[in-house]
């Protein structure tokens, strides 16, 4: 599991020219046939090999390369003896810094590896973005069960239940009528305090863990009434209802929720795609485009970042200032020191953060739209 406290350590580590981070992306899902029989090994040797060519071939680099290597050497013993249960395999490894990271997760990532003086964490940064913390509540009108889905995970916290304490027996006219009557306040009575507890449990939930949407499953009566016991901010939160019921398999909570993830995000882009570009065209708190939007970031004016997916810029960082530029020039206009080569998207996205601001990857029809403005826009501080 991939926690915001692992971003943020990793994002504070300062910058070592001297003792680079070697940074490992590795598709070791069991599911694919390359995979099998440590197939994987192979690729992230291919990999390496990959990355030690373009090493030697950089001069500045070369110098480092005994650095690479004991990395390198490191890094192939470790997966080497590792029995994959995700779909991917993150590796940050410096032993001249004595720091090795790592993670094990359930969403996909391309293979790719990278050498420079922090940990690659642009593509976790990216999946951040992109998978949101769901709940997932199963009730019905005796038993409850809750979950929370993260980054293809899933973990059940709860279980609930009432005793069926209504009890069936025969009798005759009237006094039947009346105990049918009695058994059915009874049987509602329980419904309501149990449903009542689940809604309870389920805000108890959604504090704990930070939930940003909420899934209700079961016959529509019941998740109506559940609904509309939870307080406000709780149903705020609810994406969807669907028909699911409680007895539902893991794997069949976990397909539902992910299918649902993936409407409810593509739904949440389209709607600040439309929102920025109609806010960018009267000037009112957005801007579009490349140049529009490093000068926002310039003066810390954005407060969140939205870009296409597969947008791609290179530029120019002040090593002093951290200002950026989205065209050559050989000294910083602010403070005069000398500009290096970079990734605009990896920094305009760190700046962002590091002004707590948010950073969203647009895709699907959202995605056209944007393109449109150049494939990336900002927010701005009120």
């Amino acid at each position: 599991m991939l926690y915001q406290q692992d971003l943020e350590n990793l994002q504070n580590r300062q910058p070592n020219p001297d003792h680079p981070v070697l940074s490992l992306y590795l598709d070791i899902d069991q599911s694919q046939q390359h995979n099998l029989n440590q197939g994987f090994v192979t690729v992230a040797k291919n990999q390496l090999r990959s990355l030690q060519a373009e090493i030697e071939r950089t001069p500045e680099r070369r110098e480092m390369i005994d650095q690479f290597e004991e990395s390198r050497q490191q890094l192939l013993e470790f997966i080497s003896q590792y029995t994959p249960q995700g779909k991917s395999l993150v590796i940050f490894i410096s032993p001249a810094q004595d720091f090795f990271w790592y993670r094990e997760l359930y969403i996909p990532f391309r293979n790719n590896t990278f050498w420079g003086d922090t940990p690659y964490i642009y593509p976790l940064l990216e999946a951040y973005d992109e998978y949101e913390r769901y709940g997932v509540v199963l009730a019905d009108k005796a038993h409850a069960r809750l979950f929370t889905i993260y980054m293809g995970e899933i973990e059940e916290h709860q279980t609930t239940f009432t005793e069926e304490d209504v009890r069936h027996v025969k009798t005759t006219g009237r006094d039947r009528l009346t105990s049918q009557m009695r058994f059915q306040r009874q049987d509602d009575t329980h419904r309501y305090w149990h449903l009542k507890e689940t809604a309870h449990l389920t805000a108890q939930l959604m504090e704990q863990y930070s939930l940003d949407h909420i899934i209700l499953g079961g016959t529509k009566p019941i998740t109506d009434e559940l609904y509309h016991l939870f307080p406000k901010r709780v149903r705020s939160r609810v994406a969807r209802s669907i028909s699911l019921a409680t007895d539902a398999s893991r794997s069949e909570v976990l397909d539902k929720t992910l299918a649902i993830e993936q409407e409810v995000e593509r739904e949440h882009e389209q709607y600040l795609v439309d929102t920025l570009l109609s806010s960018s065209a009267e000037a009112n708190g957005a801007v579009t485009g490349l140049e529009d939007t490093i000068s926002a970031l310039n003066q810390g004016q954005v407060w969140e970042l939205l870009y296409a997916d597969g947008f791609s810029e290179s530029g120019y960082e002040c090593p002093h200032c951290s200002t950026l530029f989205t065209e050559e020039q050989s000294t910083c206009s602010y403070c005069g020191s000398a500009l290096r080569p970079t990734n605009l998207l990896e920094k305009a996205t760190e700046h962002t953060l590091n002004l707590s601001g948010k950073v969203e990857l647009v895709k699907g029809e959202a995605r056209e739209q944007l393109q449109q403005a150049q494939g990336i826009g900002a927010f701005l501080r009120a």
